[in-house]
């Protein structure tokens, strides 16, 4: 990645710090951080899309970008927010004001955007209900047993999860995913107490091939492989904080987070759902 979006931009519109850092768990590789922002309105239609496997969203006014390709999360300036935002609103490229267009143009060269196909739409950052309860705050003492079948089913879905996180490339891991998913889908919903049960018995037999060490993005994509050997079609929930910049990432079924507490989850916003 490079350094800074805002290369060829005034030196009076550069970010006033820069700085890359390690996210929590090993979500993200690296991070530009900066201020943020306030937040206007969304237009009916916009002149640009999201860039291929691009996905943003607004947290106390700051814009925070995922490039899946790129494996980055990216935050803007007050000044950048602003000329996005101003991009995102307009219908008419040129009507933008003349530092918002040198900015879309970097945008546009990075593939965080890309000119919207037919009439476009417009640029939604990612949206969606934090889950308030977690299955890990109402785990049983006595966990349930798990059959041979199941044994092997773990086995196999933490040694598949370990391949794709040492082999692909972040992108081909959320590819390979919601392939999972689109077959588990087919099979037709799963009964609450099912995924309870399955999720109980993975958290049960994970000390025997994982470690508190792994990160939550390996240790959530080995659920959710898990589940999808059942038939459960699981959401994998990409998060981001800030003051510190974090990320993170977790599993839900419907409005119930299944391998993290609520509290921790709590302080991340969602910026991608696979």
């Amino acid at each position: 990645m490079d350094r800074s979006i805002l290369n060829g931009l005034p030196a009076r519109t550069a970010p006033v710090s820069l700085r890359f850092e390690a996210c929590r768990d090993g979500c993200c590789r690296q991070t530009f951080e900066i201020a943020p922002a306030p937040s206007p309105s969304l237009a009916m239609t916009s002149p640009y899309s999201l860039g291929t496997n691009v996905f943003y969203c607004e947290l106390d006014a700051a814009v925070i970008f995922l490039d899946v390709g790129a494996d980055t999360y990216s935050r803007l300036t007050p000044d950048q927010a602003a000329w996005f935002r101003e991009i995102r609103s307009a219908e008419d490229p040129a009507r933008l004001d003349r530092n918002a267009r040198r900015f879309v143009r970097h945008l546009l060269t990075k593939g965080l955007l890309i000119p919207a196909v037919s009439t476009g739409g417009p640029l939604e950052g990612t949206q969606r209900q934090q889950a308030r309860s977690s299955l890990m705050d109402t785990m049983l003492a006595d966990p349930p047993s798990a059959s041979p079948g199941q044994c092997v089913q773990f086995a196999y879905a933490v040694l598949a999860a370990g391949f794709l996180e040492r082999t692909g490339s972040f992108a081909r891991v959320l590819s390979r995913a919601r392939r999972w998913k689109r077959t588990t889908r087919k099979q037709g919903p799963v009964p609450d107490a099912r995924v309870h049960l399955l999720t109980r018995i993975f958290d049960n037999l994970s000390p025997y091939m994982l470690t508190r060490h792994d990160a939550c993005r390996f240790r959530s994509l080995a659920l959710l492989r898990f589940l999808s050997l059942s038939g459960v079609s699981a959401d994998w929930v990409f998060g981001v904080r800030l003051s510190p910049f974090g990320a993170h990432c977790w599993v839900e079924y419907g409005d119930l987070i299944l391998n993290d507490h609520a509290d921790n989850t709590a302080e991340y916003k969602p910026i991608m759902i696979v």
